[in-house]
């Protein structure tokens, strides 16, 4: 059984370093908006909940297909950066 648990501020912090330093900073997100970091936190507050995260889940959640268009690519990024899966 997969196992999800929400990661506390201190471990993205610690996360969100170890990819920077992995990726490089020329190689960070630098098109990250506060617009597509709030759509990666609901990315990955759904997945938590659900197993997964759809466009369709994300309109439903209230963005438009614009939204989608201009920020999904940069959240999606994010929100894989920023999660992890714990097994048992």
């Amino acid at each position: 059984m997969i196992q999800f648990r929400t990661l506390t501020d201190a471990e993205l912090a610690r996360m969100a370093a170890a990819h920077r330093a992995a990726l490089g900073e020329d190689r960070a997100i630098p098109e990250a908006t506060p617009a597509a970091e709030a759509m990666a936190a609901r990315m990955i507050d759904h997945a938590a909940l659900t197993g997964a995260c759809t466009d369709a889940d994300l309109i439903e959640a209230g963005y438009t297909p614009d939204d989608l268009r201009r920020h999904a690519a940069t959240a999606r990024r994010i929100a894989y950066g920023l999660t992890e899966r714990v097994l048992s």
